[in-house]
């Protein structure tokens, strides 16, 4: 199997992340249906345009991730006591 992967010109690592791109219903198996459709996704190269824009809504997303999860602590230590708001 390594063989194979290589001589497609995927590591391993590579390779399981197709498989997780490739399970759509995270049932840790790929059926026709996801294989097919997957194939149909990943069908033609990426444009450096393409890469681009999912790099930045990747950053964009982190960033909202981030201040969601700044403000939830700032709520939870509110909700216990730790420190009230100045007024």
């Amino acid at each position: 199997m390594l063989a194979h992967l290589h001589s497609m010109g995927l590591e391993t690592v590579e390779a399981r992340g197709l498989f997780k791109l490739l399970d759509l219903d995270n049932s840790n198996s790929v059926n026709i249906d996801e294989l097919i459709s997957g194939c149909l996704r990943l069908k033609g190269q990426a444009r450096a345009v393409d890469v681009a824009t999912i790099i930045y809504e990747n950053k964009r997303m982190m960033n909202q991730h981030a201040l969601f999860f700044q403000i939830l602590s700032i709520r939870v230590l509110f909700d216990r006591g730790v420190f009230a708001p100045n007024c």
